[in-house]
């Protein structure tokens, strides 16, 4: 079956991941985050963000069904944080922006391509 929301969110999950596990300093700046000495968190991001990525394009649709609804779920979470986040002065308004308006976009792409695989 084809599916442009679900191939279009691997592509963009898999920019995402791969860029943060590999370039964490270059990704701490896009996204406007304060550098960090450990790009430790960055990378487990990334590696999150890749293995839903590859999930998500499992032949097994059950499999594929799971990794889509895990991922709506830890992209709303990362949504509520940013937020809160964001509320409490610890994330400056663009890192939110990118931060967290991506994971609701994620989140709303992540519930499109289960829309496209059916119930």
């Amino acid at each position: 079956m084809r599916s442009p929301a679900r191939h279009t969110f691997t592509a963009l999950r898999l920019a995402v991941g791969l860029s943060a596990w590999a370039f964490p300093n270059t990704t701490e700046r896009v996204f406007a985050l304060p550098p960090s000495p450990q790009p430790f968190v960055l990378r487990l991001f990334g590696a999150r963000e890749t293995a839903l990525a590859l999930a998500i394009q499992s032949p097994d649709r059950g499999r594929r069904r799971l990794a889509l609804q895990v991922g709506v779920l830890i992209d709303s979470v990362d949504a509520v944080g940013g937020l809160v986040d964001h509320l409490r002065g610890r994330l400056a308004p663009r890192a939110a922006l990118l931060g967290a308006g991506g994971a609701v976009g994620f989140a709303l792409l992540g519930m499109a391509a289960l829309a496209e695989d059916g119930s």
